[in-house]
């Protein structure tokens, strides 16, 4: 949570954090400086729930903006998936909050009040974290689960972890080179179609 204090954070359009039971008022100062300027956050399962020691929902509701309930219940699975760990079990009970996601029960699991996301589960399945990158309007490369891309200002990194060919969105149509087997791949319509091969790993540059 210490990077919130980097000055270049602000050109990020999402901030998320995982696992922070406590969060001090300095964080929080900055947190609600980004979201004045545009940044949106995403807390996952418990943020502030123990702050100075004390475990309270009510941390919860507060630094998330959404008032969340707590139980001693499982509220079952969310999209497959059921987390091990034992109750608390948090949900989000806000008329005011748009929902994105509920548990098994038809409790709301994932919900979104301002430019503030928050998940009660501790695992966030990715249609859902899609679904939230697309609210905020962060481009995505990769409409594929296991098809992971790492995009820096001058390259595109891919891995394939399917058994088919990826395909990938790219901003810009044109030839593409591999930078790890000179292999060039061309772009039309926006998508990039690659072939499945024993190197799943790709470093893409275009032309």
């Amino acid at each position: 949570i210490e990077d919130v204090c980097l000055s270049d954070i602000e050109k990020y359009k999402l901030c998320i954090f995982l696992n922070q039971f406590e969060v001090g008022e300095k964080f929080r100062a900055r947190i609600r400086e980004l979201q004045q300027k545009g940044v949106y956050v995403l807390w996952i399962f418990a943020p502030d729930y123990a702050n100075n020691g004390k475990p309270s929902v009510q941390n919860v509701s507060e630094i998330t903006g959404m008032n969340t309930v707590d139980s001693t219940a499982s509220h079952g699975a969310l999209d497959g998936f059921t987390s091990g760990l034992s109750s608390p079990f948090f949900s989000i009970k806000d008329s005011n909050a748009r929902t994105i996601a509920t548990f098994e029960d038809s409790s709301v699991a994932i919900a979104q009040s301002g430019k503030t996301f928050y998940c009660a589960s501790t695992f966030i399945p990715t249609k859902y974290l899609k679904q939230i990158l697309d609210i905020v309007g962060i481009y995505r490369y990769s409409d594929e689960n296991k098809v992971y891309t790492y995009p820096t200002d001058n390259a595109l990194g891919v891995y394939n972890a399917t058994d088919s060919d990826a395909v990938i969105n790219v901003k810009e149509n044109g030839v593409y080179t591999d930078k790890i087997t000179d292999e060039k791949f061309v772009a039309t319509d926006n998508k990039l179609v690659l072939p499945k091969r024993d190197m799943r790993a790709y470093l893409l540059v275009k032309e």
